[in-house]
């Protein structure tokens, strides 16, 4: 039965003739990329040489070293400690700290303070947008319930944005 490729090549003899002719299976298929990974890695490492690869690990573990002393908290200590602070028409109704874990009942509302976070958990206002707002742990942020005329701030110096020692 003759193939498609006898009138493309009538030489069957011919390799490539062969190998179009062939039916490429997956093994092949591995082989092929194989071969090609391992032909860019070649020409990558002709590029690359040692000392590239020593200052790439270099300034991966250094960036990872800074990070580290930062996520940790390290830095946090040159910052005030942080106060919530709770105001009813417009007159301050309590303040303490953020770590301090307490419900704060305000009749109307109320607030938790919990793990570094704080939170409304209820409220009679028809919305609901202060409870929604869900729990706040910055310095700056605040949650508002109108209807009710409460705010609940977060007080307190920022740590440093970085460190200038």
């Amino acid at each position: 039965k003759p193939s498609m490729l006898t009138g493309i090549f009538p030489d069957t003899e011919h390799p490539v003739c062969a190998i179009l002719k062939k039916r490429i299976t997956t093994v092949d298929i591995f082989f092929i990329r194989d071969f090609f990974v391992r032909f860019f890695l070649m020409k990558l490492f002709d590029i690359i040489k040692r000392s590239d690869i020593i200052l790439l690990l270099f300034i991966l573990l250094t960036a990872f070293l800074v990070f580290i002393p930062y996520k940790s908290g390290l830095y946090a200590a040159d910052a005030s400690p942080a106060e919530v602070v709770v105001t009813q028409n417009g007159k301050e109704y309590l303040r303490c700290s953020l770590f301090e874990d307490r419900i704060i009942d305000m009749g109307s509302n109320i607030i938790s303070v919990e793990n570094g976070s704080v939170h409304m958990k209820s409220a009679d206002c028809k919305n609901q947008v202060c409870v929604n707002t869900g729990e706040i742990n910055k310095t700056g942020q605040s949650i508002i319930c109108l209807p009710n005329r409460i705010t609940v701030r977060i007080t307190g110096e920022e740590g440093p944005d970085a460190v200038t020692r």
